[in-house]
């Protein structure tokens, strides 16, 4: 794994709550290699989410350090975090974050908005991106139209119209029935094989399972795991 495309050293996150320390996470070491497929798990408040949204730069470590590709960010711009939100990483969440009265393709579109492709290409990147997700048909689709599996194939066109080379998923099947996680974990898996890093926080143990390495957090605290045979 070398240094890894992703590097946590030593990363706490503290609140004060009522008047006292409260640790999100522990002296947190984490490296993640480029082209894996990790599950993140634990339970509701175990802090899986708050190390998925300091890895994703959407929030900042109270102490120790997060690298990509071997730079700091805390050496980053706020120009160029916002760069590494749009670029480097693409988000699919539970509840998919999606704008409702809207179409299926001005979602997948939205990020391109941020980086200024030309809206010449922009439907084409869209539409291919909705393609390799097996959505396209549905382009001119409402979202509040949508059910919750193709809501979050639309979510995922959109985490990698940009070509983003780490997805970070927050519990991406939590609201999807057995059948349809399935078909969500099929494509998070082609993805992978295609070489794209895919980082998964869940507590579904059978998604989990469809990951290369798991490691789990319990109060903050995390503890590695086991490597898929």
């Amino acid at each position: 794994m070398e240094n890894g495309i992703i590097r946590l050293e030593g990363v706490s996150k503290k609140y004060i709550v009522g008047g006292s320390d409260f640790y999100a996470l522990k002296d947190v070491n984490l490296k993640v290699g480029k082209g894996e497929m990790l599950a993140i798990t634990g339970t509701s408040g175990s802090g899986k989410s708050t190390l998925l949204h300091i890895i994703g730069c959407l929030d900042k470590a109270t102490s120790g350090d997060c690298l990509i590709e071997g730079r700091s960010v805390g050496g980053y711009s706020d120009s160029e975090l916002a760069r590494v939100r749009n670029m480097f990483f693409g988000f699919v969440l539970q509840d998919f974050a999606l704008i409702d009265h809207r179409t299926a393709l001005y979602n997948v579109e939205a990020p391109m908005f941020f980086n200024r492709t030309p809206a010449a290409r922009m439907k084409k990147i869209a539409l291919a991106a909705m393609e390799r997700v097996g959505i396209a048909d549905q382009s001119s689709k409402e979202i509040v139209n949508m059910s919750g599996g193709q809501k979050q194939r639309v979510a995922i066109a959109r985490a990698i119209v940009n070509d983003p080379a780490v997805i970070l998923a927050d519990e991406p099947t939590g609201n999807l029935d057995e059948k349809t996680t399935n078909d969500i974990m099929d494509l998070f898996c082609s993805l992978n094989n295609e070489g794209k890093t895919i980082l998964i926080v869940t507590h579904d143990r059978n998604v989990a399972s469809r990951c290369k390495r798991t490691v789990s957090i319990s109060d903050g605290m995390l503890y590695e795991s086991r490597d898929k045979e």
